[in-house]
């Protein structure tokens, strides 16, 4: 099967990517190696200004409106700061791209789940990407299957990526979510050297990490 453009990895990247393309008129491929929803570790804070750059509203999927943000150094020393209006949306992960992937399918977005890619080859006016299913001949092929996705790989593109660690858990307070972090997102420097520690409230629970 041909198309025009064929994307590795669904998230919000990859559906974006796949989402526009096909807006203009071109066949679109996506591929994720899940089925979806699934999660990924992540705070799940979407900017206003990156929400306000997509044709779609997203309302459906937040789950906080984030108009302050506390800061501390070493959980002390620490200040709010108050904005008239909204800074962040705050979502789960498995939700958001859930909802974006919708979207791109709705544009015309093949979309395949659990089916990833296993082999690359580059031509020199196309590419053929193989899985386990079969082979697709694309016009391009775009790689967003994460900074741990082998596509790009694959395609003999050279990566060099400073590679990070970052850990989160969920927690669920008695009664909820505290009345202070309502409407408010926190973010905690010095306690880890080159990192930040993070306080993402949701509908039901905390989401707390380090990275």
């Amino acid at each position: 099967m041909r198309y025009d453009v064929i994307v590795s990895g669904a998230g919000p990247a990859g559906s974006t990517t796949a989402r526009e393309c096909a807006s203009q008129g071109l066949s679109v491929l996506m591929l994720d190696k899940v089925e979806f929803p699934r999660d990924k570790p992540c705070g799940g804070a979407v900017s206003i200004r990156a929400a306000e750059l997509l044709p779609m509203d997203i309302s459906p999927v937040v789950e906080r409106v984030i108009t302050k943000v506390r800061f501390t150094r070493q959980r002390s020393h620490g200040f709010n700061r108050s904005f008239p209006k909204a800074v962040a949306y705050l979502t789960q992960r498995s939700h958001l791209d859930t909802f974006l992937a919708e979207c791109a399918s709705s544009t015309g977005v093949i979309f395949h789940q659990r089916e990833p890619v296993i082999e690359v080859e580059r031509r020199s006016t196309h590419v053929l990407v193989r899985t386990k299913n079969t082979c697709y001949e694309g016009q391009i092929l775009v790689a967003a299957d994460g900074v741990n996705g082998q596509t790009a790989k694959m395609a003999g593109v050279d990566l060099r990526f400073m590679h990070g660690i970052a850990m989160e858990g969920n927690i669920s307070p008695p009664g909820g979510v505290p009345a202070e972090w309502q409407d408010m997102m926190g973010f905690d420097f010095g306690g880890l050297p080159g990192g930040y520690g993070w306080n993402f409230p949701k509908k039901d629970h905390l989401n707390i990490g380090l990275g």
